[in-house]
């Protein structure tokens, strides 16, 4: 189960840094992997996205945030 959970949160950050590189080449939306990682991502991004402001106006930290977190709870599951 442990495994299981590891390999979804592994996804889950590949997923999240693909949308960051996203953000720096404006992606095709009508592309099926690009609607897909927006649609995984967005439920956690958009919220910290609202609460976090962007730094300088342009450098958004939400990704980051997220991938500390999801790296904070992969590895208190390691530890069970």
């Amino acid at each position: 189960m442990i495994n299981f959970l590891n390999l979804v949160i592994n996804l889950y950050m590949l997923a999240i840094i693909v949308r960051a590189l996203y953000s720096w080449v404006r992606p095709d939306l009508s592309s099926r992997l690009a609607r897909i990682v927006y649609a995984i991502t967005d439920p956690v991004l958009i919220p910290l996205q609202k609460s976090i402001p962007p730094i300088g106006g342009q450098l958004d930290l939400s990704p980051l945030i997220v991938l500390i977190f999801a790296e904070i709870v992969k590895r208190f599951l390691v530890n069970l």
